[in-house]
């Protein structure tokens, strides 16, 4: 026998009660509820698995039902959603220079050879080399198409920097200057004194 609410096995229910639970629409009622409360059970037991053992309620004027239960979406109203942040680091930026114009290089020791975009490298009147090289993205899955390369000579003061970058049509910046970028000009970084 059960004791649950709205269980025509209950013995604690009277037999109006029963008698009423019969009903069509009642007993559909009951079982939407259970599924319901199941449902509830389950996301609380995810968000416990998942560190949130506190919820937060956001809202203290709820209603419930005739039984007494709140329903799933006053649940889900009453818990402040959380998420973990990472805060991101932007890349450091070196500015060079090539007769009168300013060129900013991305420095990105994620990215193991450098690139520039292509439009920007037409824009530049930098002549554009053969090049077959496939570029692979971080995502392991996706590549593209080198257009060709370039070979440069910037400044910045008294120094003289090489740029050796695969040409690319779709680049999220104009110039990225990786791994090959960084040791052909002996650059080191540090991001906690914002330092190149």
């Amino acid at each position: 026998t059960s004791h649950k609410i709205g269980d025509p096995k209950c013995p604690s229910l009277s037999e109006r009660d029963k008698q009423d639970l019969q009903l069509p629409g009642l007993n559909a009622m009951t079982m939407e509820e259970e599924e319901d409360q199941d449902e509830d059970q389950e996301l609380l037991l995810l968000a416990q698995i998942h560190g949130y053992d506190q919820p937060q309620v956001q809202n203290s004027n709820h209603t419930s039902d005739r039984w007494g239960c709140a329903s799933s979406l006053e649940l889900t109203n009453r818990f402040q959603a959380a998420c973990n942040y990472i805060q991101p680091v932007p890349s450091q930026i070196l500015t060079a220079f090539q007769n009168e114009n300013i060129i900013h290089i991305e420095l990105d020791s994620g990215c193991w050879v450098s690139c520039i975009r292509l439009e920007y490298a037409q824009n530049m009147k930098w002549k554009i080399h053969q090049n077959n090289q496939l570029v692979k993205l971080a995502d392991d899955r996706t590549t593209c198409k080198s257009l060709g390369e370039i070979h440069e000579m910037l400044h910045r003061n008294n120094w003289s920097l090489q740029l050796h970058a695969i040409v690319i049509k779709d680049l999220w910046t104009n110039v990225i200057g990786g791994n090959n970028f960084m040791i052909d000009n002996k650059i080191s970084q540090n991001h906690e004194e914002k330092k190149i």
